[in-house]
């Protein structure tokens, strides 16, 4: 089965890579090319690649970018998922499509499959029209998730770092539901092979960015010490939901591994660094 896999420069599709036999990894940097910012053509270009099921593991993920370039937000996150899901429709493969837990305002929390979205910035914005657009094919899954840590410098990472140099982590106040990327990659290829659709939270358990830190600086035997939590992020230019945390209890009863206890992604987090 030719599964194509977008967003193939991303850590997510790299992590999904070399979980699928015949994968084809596309992005505009990729050897595969596929830019999503020009929706004209990537009904075509996915003709001409002819997969049997697609991931889409693309995005524009940069909070703040997509504040301040709105038109290649709703681009990337909106428009180019309304064409994936015309051909996914048009040619009757299944779609695996990635979301995210910002398409919530963050003042409750726990937010489950059937919680009412209510984004408070664009980023959560552009992600929200892609998911209707992708709900309306009857043979998507969109996969709801949060915090995807371990590749790239987010936030675990770069407080990996600062504790490996001996400075302090600010972390800013609030939950959310992080996951190491490797779990949720073989989460999503269990999803391949299941007749699931619809809706799908696959998160880490819910916890403040402080107390990640803290649980990591322990498993790599730093100082958690240095880790302070401060209740705004300076020079950030878009809103960021409080508690943007996902309630993943309906995943976990589908899929085999445990993707979600904080001590498995860190754990998972310590293997992986000291593989390379």
């Amino acid at each position: 089965m030719k599964v194509l896999i977008l967003g193939g420069s991303g850590q997510l599709a790299r992590s999904i890579g070399p979980l699928v036999e015949e994968a084809v990894l596309a992005s505009r940097s990729s050897d595969t090319k596929l830019d999503l910012t020009h929706t004209e053509v990537i009904y075509d270009r996915i003709s001409k690649i002819d997969p049997d099921l697609i991931i889409n593991a693309s995005g524009m993920t940069g909070v703040d970018q997509c504040e301040t370039n709105i038109r290649e937000a709703y681009q990337v996150n909106a428009l180019s998922v309304k064409e994936i899901a015309r051909f996914c429709r048009d040619h009757k493969i299944r779609l695996i499509h990635f979301s995210t837990d910002y398409v919530f305002d963050g003042s409750e929390g726990g937010y489950r499959e059937d919680s009412i979205p209510n984004p408070i910035n664009y980023y959560g914005l552009s992600k929200l029209i892609g998911d209707t657009y992708a709900l309306s094919y009857d043979e998507s899954v969109i996969v709801r998730t949060s915090g995807v840590y371990g590749i790239s410098r987010n936030f675990p990472i770069l407080a990996l770092e600062k504790l490996n140099k001996n400075e302090q982590v600010n972390a800013i106040k609030g939950y959310y539901s992080p996951i190491f990327v490797g779990l949720l990659a073989r989460s999503s290829v269990e999803l391949m092979h299941s007749e699931r659709s619809g809706l799908l939270n696959i998160a880490g358990e819910r916890i403040t960015r402080r107390e990640l830190a803290v649980r990591i600086a322990e498993r790599f035997g730093l100082d958690k010490n240095l880790v302070r939590e401060e209740t705004e992020g300076l020079g950030l230019v878009a809103k960021r939901p409080f508690d943007s945390s996902l309630d993943s209890s309906l995943a976990r009863r589908l899929i085999s591994i445990d993707f979600y206890t904080s001590r498995a992604n860190i754990d998972e987090l310590y293997s992986y660094f000291n593989r390379k």
